[in-house]
């Protein structure tokens, strides 16, 4: 079975998750009734990280309004993504576009 989130209620094994990080600040900021809370999840989490180009603008606005709504402060670039994701002891997703570029470190 393949889900987006495990849902609360349910045991799941500890297994990787892979998500956007929209997703992840959805979740972390306004969780909907059966999402398992972030601290409930065993395992570990890869965050996929906008880029700082194209559609990766409109994503980082999605997240931004998300923060923003909640009293977080928004981010300004990928790098600033990656870091809170390393920060969270959680493991960034980027293209090697991004780094080629230097986009990101």
């Amino acid at each position: 079975m393949i889900e987006p989130w495990p849902r609360k209620g349910r045991d799941y094994p500890p297994v990787n998750w892979i998500i956007r990080e929209l997703l992840y600040q959805r979740i972390q900021l306004d969780p909907q009734s059966d999402e398992a809370p972030l601290d409930s999840v065993r395992g570990t989490i890869y965050r996929i990280v906008p880029t700082d180009t194209g559609a990766g603008f409109d994503e980082r606005a999605a997240i931004n309004e998300i923060r923003t709504k909640f009293n977080q402060q928004p981010f300004n670039s990928s790098q600033e993504i990656v870091d809170a994701v390393r920060g969270a002891g959680h493991i960034p997703v980027v293209r090697a576009r991004q780094l080629a570029s230097g986009e990101v470190t």
